[in-house]
């Protein structure tokens, strides 16, 4: 691993960027193998919990309300 971050170490910007993008594509090809840590688990719940739904029909309406229409 040692070898592998001094290679890293001696890229440019734009390469760092480009093997970052293609290391987002191979872990996200597999989404079930990357591993979720609890606290992240627990605030994705709270944030569902938290989230409004609008259905379109409502915002028609308050758009209606508000501009008369």
């Amino acid at each position: 691993m040692d070898d592998i971050l001094t290679s890293i170490a001696g890229l440019s910007s734009a390469e760092k960027f480009e093997l970052l993008g293609n290391l987002w594509d191979d872990l996200s090809a597999s989404p079930s193998e990357v591993p979720v840590p609890d606290w992240q688990k627990q605030e994705l719940e709270r944030r569902q919990s938290d989230a409004r739904v609008t259905t379109w029909d409502d915002i028609v309406d308050r758009l209606k309300a508000k501009y008369g229409h």
